[in-house]
């Protein structure tokens, strides 16, 4: 079966066309296996990606995204433009209540990073102006395209150097080191791909990671998904890492944690 012509396919639907072509090109490659039929194989490739769409790809309106950042251009109030932005999804406009106390509670464990390594970011980065920092080097990956390009656009208004890529991590982790690391409720999306947690904390470059996931559905169902997680989490992590501090935040479970 011819892969490129799959990948193609797939990324000449709407959908699907700012996705990262390596993602697809995976996706495709492992349905492959499992489909002989072109057809199949498209379907299937499709539906997986469509269970990791909504962690990985947002879904917020790029028209408003991009009028949100001229207007910090433009000297309006960061703040102000900065939650209209985190409001367009789920988790980040979760966090909006606590994200001046999310940071206070992390840095007060790590000390005020130098550098962040922001994994499948969303609109996380834009929660910049909770963070408290200053001139710091911040690289930011995601596999959507306009939300990368858009990310670029928010640190130069802001002053930071733009160290963002589209980037499909769980097939090629960066590798550049920084102090605190985010994977903010990313290790679901990893666990629906078959693939594994530890292997992918291994390989990041971090002096601290942060890692959460959600405590309830979106529809806000418990279906105790907080103690499930946690007891995942603590058995990946035992003998491996050490865990600095657990605690909750609004709908969200943080672990810190540090190479034992």
């Amino acid at each position: 079966m011819d892969i490129e012509n799959t990948v193609q396919e797939i990324m000449n639907s709407k959908k699907y066309r700012h996705l990262c072509y390596d993602t697809i090109k995976r996706v495709a490659e492992e349905e492959s296996l499992k489909h002989k039929n072109h057809k199949e194989v498209i379907k299937a490739a499709k539906n997986k990606l469509h269970q990791i769409y909504s962690a990985f790809l947002v879904q917020y309106d790029t028209k408003m995204l991009f009028e949100c950042i001229e207007k910090i251009k433009q000297g309006q109030p960061l703040e102000n433009m900065c939650q209209q932005i985190l409001s367009m999804h789920v988790s980040t406009s979760e966090r909006l209540g606590v994200y001046d106390k999310l940071y206070k509670r992390i840095f007060s464990v790590t000390g005020q990073p130098s550098s962040i390594i922001d994994f499948a970011c969303g609109l996380n980065p834009f929660s910049f102006p909770w963070m408290g920092l200053n001139a710091i080097n911040y690289y930011a990956y995601d596999i959507d395209e306009l939300l990368i390009s858009a990310i670029n656009e928010f640190f130069e208004a802001v002053g930071l150097e733009p160290k963002t890529a589209v980037q499909d991590v769980v097939l090629n982790t960066p590798g550049v080191y920084a102090d605190v690391a985010f994977v903010f409720k990313f290790l679901p999306t990893i666990e629906r791909q078959k693939l594994s947690y530890l292997d992918f904390l291994l390989r990041i470059n971090a002096a601290f990671i942060i890692v959460s996931f959600p405590c309830t559905s979106i529809g806000g169902k418990n279906k105790g998904m907080s103690e499930n997680y946690s007891r995942r989490m603590e058995d990946c992590l035992a003998g491996v890492f050490d865990i600095l501090s657990c605690f909750t935040e609004g709908n969200e479970k943080f672990y810190i944690i540090k190479r034992g």
